[in-house]
């Protein structure tokens, strides 16, 4: 009788557990599973879908089957691709709730798409936009090919499982496989970003998360809002120390640049690259005047401490000496244009 997956989840369950708190790979799962189950000629048959063979044998799909169906259900955990382990406990970590997840995220979308703001995969550097939303699906098109993927309140809810079963740190294409909706899930969400290596996801800290002022729509109340302010610069351990920061405060400087001037110039050149170089996807980045990596304590962040420059004064501003200093290297500029 061939092996199914619903046979196989008591057997991973044992098998993980008496591994902790190791990482199993599928491979390593394999090996375990072939010493404890009698695997018959119908489990060495390599399966066929869409007229093509796996590359994997029957009794392996099943094993793999049992692994997505457990992380999806929380019982496994995909801390990192392609491996596996018990949901990972932390006495500090809240459970993201799937729910206030996905509203948070069709906000943010519906903002993305009004606004025309485009954004890119870290690693890959695809760059997308957001088409069309509606409360259960959100249409994630690919800039240079206009292809799309769909992004919905199930794939949200997986991608949730992963992260609340890891204790809020996963590595990459483990919350979705596809780049295009990864992308997405991180991008559009208030409560998680990528770690400053874009290796891992990060759900951000219970602090960061206590601010009820990223739905703030106009320009002006976001100029005259003294409580914008995110906590920012804090070590975290995950298996580096990078700093935290809140993902919330670039977006909110992004979009009272794009509400009062209609696009985003850059504060040192005066140049909006966007229009320059016709791209669909913002050339601009948020510079803290205050490089966080100085900082030996967290720090509390506010817009007039964000500067929206383009990528290369972004880099001479670093590079300067004096990062707060942007009139300096304004007065570089006009200098060099007229000599």
């Amino acid at each position: 009788m061939a092996v199914k997956k619903q046979d196989l989840f008591p057997i991973i369950l044992d098998i993980l557990e008496r591994e902790q708190p190791s990482h199993l790979a599928p491979s390593e799962i394999y090996s375990r599973i072939s010493r404890r189950v009698n695997l018959t000629s119908d489990d060495r048959i390599a399966p066929r879908s869409h007229g093509k063979e796996h590359v994997d044998e029957e009794w392996k799909k099943q094993i793999r089957l049992a692994l997505l169906d457990m992380v999806r259900d929380g019982r496994v955990a995909n801390p990192s691709r392609e491996q596996y382990c018990l949901p990972i406990a932390s006495h500090d970590y809240t459970l993201l709730q799937a729910d206030a997840f996905w509203q948070n995220v069709v906000a943010n979308a519906r903002e993305y798409s009004a606004a025309g703001i485009g954004f890119c995969s870290p690693i890959l550097r695809h760059g997308y936009r957001i088409g069309n939303v509606d409360g259960d699906s959100i249409e994630v098109i690919r800039l240079d090919s206009d292809k799309s993927a769909t992004l919905t309140q199930a794939h949200v809810a997986k991608g949730i499982q992963n992260l609340n079963s890891c204790a809020g740190v996963v590595g990459r294409r483990t919350v979705n496989y596809t780049v295009a909706l990864e992308a997405a899930f991180v991008e559009l969400s208030d409560q998680i970003s990528w770690s400053d290596d874009y290796e891992n996801i990060c759900v951000t800290s219970a602090e960061v998360r206590a601010h009820d002022w990223s739905a703030i729509e106009d320009a002006e109340e976001i100029e005259h809002r003294e409580d914008i302010v995110g906590e920012e610069g804090a070590l975290r351990t995950h298996l580096r120390e990078e700093r935290a920061r809140d993902k919330r405060l670039p977006r909110l400087k992004r979009r009272q640049a794009f509400r009062r001037d209609g696009g985003y110039v850059c504060e040192v050149c005066g140049i909006d690259w966007q229009v320059r170089f016709g791209t669909r996807t913002p050339v601009i980045d948020c510079h803290h005047l205050s490089p966080l990596a100085e900082a030996d304590h967290p720090v509390s962040t506010t817009l007039d401490d964000l500067a929206l420059v383009c990528p290369t004064c972004h880099r001479a501003l670093h590079a300067s000496g004096d990062p707060s200093n942007l009139e300096m290297l304004r007065q570089k500029l006009k200098k060099s244009d007229t000599e």
